[in-house]
């Protein structure tokens, strides 16, 4: 009897490339959006403010990623100046240019004039590579207000009073 490799769904062998297809699947999902405050190059930024419009508005959750030096046209974020180390100020802009000592020039879509903040190669975070919308930033929202139902619904279910079961008599057989 000959005996072959069976791919039926269910089969320990389908299911075995599914689980390495999957653990395959999340390990690449983590290398890409790893953080970049623990080492990575992936950070999300919500977009606060109307000098981008129409390219981006408030509320949009963008997936920003480390790269090299942007170029003019280029949209970038970048550190400002006016933020603290502690609050940290972060800018979407399109470069506009590069000074003579080089430093970025930085102007939003919706303004007339340049940026006064004209940071370095060390104050650049990353170029948007995706812009995830206002969604994210929307369930993020709701969320407290959610967990919050969650949990009320969790205790009153506990709490409710209910009759307690009955335990079943058990009458013995008496033989004839």
């Amino acid at each position: 009897m000959r005996r072959t490799l069976t791919t039926r769904r269910g089969s320990p062998t389908a299911r075995a490339v599914a689980r390495h297809t999957c653990t395959v699947m999340f390990l690449a999902a983590a290398v890409v959006l790893w953080p970049a405050r623990l080492g990575g190059a992936t950070s999300f930024v919500v977009v606060a403010g109307h000098s981008m419009e129409p390219t981006y508005h408030t509320g949009d959750v963008l997936l920003v990623r480390t790269t090299g030096h942007p170029q003019p046209g280029d949209i970038a974020v970048y550190r400002s100046a006016n933020g603290s180390i502690v609050d940290e100020h972060l800018v979407v802009h399109r470069v506009v240019g590069r000074t003579h000592d080089g430093r970025y020039t930085f102007q939003g879509d919706n303004r007339a004039t340049a940026d006064d903040d004209h940071p370095t190669s060390r104050d650049i975070v990353g170029r948007p590579v995706a812009n995830l919308g206002p969604l994210p930033s929307d369930l993020l929202a709701i969320l407290p207000r959610f967990l919050a139902a969650l949990v009320s619904v969790v205790v009153t279910i506990k709490l409710w009073p209910h009759e307690p079961q009955r335990r079943a008599e058990v009458y013995p057989i008496v033989g004839t």
